[in-house]
């Protein structure tokens, strides 16, 4: 089988034909097998997976068009090359057997250089899309892998566990990226005042790139940030870095929060991220806490404001991104804060854990073919219930 450029099944029920094509094909290097009519074609392709069919548009028991059908129909011929052979006076069989699938058509009397042309065409096109689909499959192989390691830069259970006993304070974190990966990123961070920081960050587009970024933030914020108690000086410093390294006309968005344990009390400054909402127990509403502040990574003298929020007992705080408020589809409907404050309305008493659950499937009911084309994250804030712990 040296030298064999591929395997393809003849399908005509006039023997003179079948014999004419193997003919000319084996001289053209082909393997050839033949088949009488549309039954035993189809139990051929099944049976020998060739590289190609030529195929009959006129045959008696099963015509080829029936043929053609029956191989779309199935995902394992859906895009096997199939090129009909018609009598030049069947265009209209032509035209339904190309909107029905057909890779080409050739006319009888046939001109076999022609015909040797289009083949060699949609074997090479059928090669390269195998090659694609494989390279694709390897691509998001990786970047599964890739996802796994950038969730774990997410804080991990036993840190969220720990942060009642530690500061008084549950909290949960919900994170969709819009693709295998995402540009969206939230963390924790123990400040040496014994206060404790919150970074949610959104990075424009999705993909390879964006997520790369999460992992420097990473870095840059365990490492360079923990000794800032200002959450103002904290975003001009992430902002100072992104700059450095950021492309023009890429920035991202943020919020940095800075939790004291002592005063009870959120202290936030936005860098172009959407104003946190809370429900407060005593007046059972829900409270906008604005905050502006330009985006990250565009403006270097950028200087960012703070603004504080304290938290009471039975307080809900939610951060987010800007995905929250983008998601959904036109057919579906748009997520919004009017959304996201009735969930908490309606699920005060839950704990934030049970809350992220809850906002994971109220977005859930949004999705659609053109929903989610942000990413998604939310991180939901309050104090501990159990008094010994706060």
């Amino acid at each position: 089988m040296r030298g064999i450029k591929g395997h393809i099944l003849v399908v005509d029920d006039n023997e003179d034909n079948r014999i004419i094509l193997e003919h000319f094909l084996e001289n053209a290097g082909y393997a050839v097998e033949t088949a009488a009519n549309g039954r035993e074609g189809l139990d051929a392709i099944r049976q020998a997976r060739p590289a190609a069919v030529l195929l009959d548009v006129m045959m008696p028991k099963m015509s080829g068009l029936e043929v053609l059908q029956q191989l779309r129909g199935e995902s394992a011929t859906e895009s096997l090359p199939v090129i009909m052979v018609t009598a030049r006076s069947e265009s209209k069989n032509v035209v339904e057997a190309l909107r029905a699938g057909a890779s080409d058509f050739v006319s009888k009397p046939i001109d076999y250089d022609v015909l040797v042309a289009r083949l060699e065409t949609h074997l090479r096109l059928a090669r390269m899309s195998r090659e694609l689909t494989d390279a694709n499959r390897q691509l998001l192989e990786q970047m599964r892998a890739a996802r796994s390691v950038q969730e774990s830069l997410m804080p991990k259970a036993r840190v969220v566990e720990s942060l009642p006993a530690s500061y008084g304070i549950e909290i949960a974190g919900l994170w969709r990226p819009s693709t295998t990966l995402g540009g969206d990123f939230w963390d924790l961070v123990s400040l040496a005042d014994g206060s404790l920081g919150l970074l949610l960050i959104s990075f424009q587009g999705a993909g390879m790139i964006p997520s790369l970024h999460t992992f420097r933030m990473k870095s840059f914020l365990h490492g360079q940030c923990v000794g800032i108690y200002n959450t103002s000086l904290t975003l001009s410093r992430i902002n100072t870095q992104l700059c450095s390294f950021l492309p023009e006309n890429d920035f991202a968005t943020a919020l940095y929060v800075r939790f004291d344990p002592h005063k009870n009390e959120f202290t936030l400054s936005s860098g172009g991220g959407p104003s946190p909402l809370i429900w407060r127990a005593d007046t059972q509403s829900v409270e906008r806490s604005v905050v502006h502040g330009a985006p990250l990574g565009a403006y270097p003298e950028s200087a960012y404001r703070e603004a504080v929020m304290p938290i009471r007992p039975g307080d809900v705080a939610v951060y987010f991104t800007e995905g929250l408020i983008n998601f959904g589809s036109r057919q579906l409907g748009r997520y919004s804060e009017k959304r996201l404050g009735e969930l908490l309305s309606r699920n005060a008493d839950k704990s934030p854990a049970e809350l992220a659950t809850l906002l994971d499937e109220d977005l859930g009911s949004l999705e659609g073919p053109a929903s989610g084309q942000d990413d998604v994250t939310a991180v939901i804030a309050r104090l501990a219930t159990d008094p010994a712990v706060a």
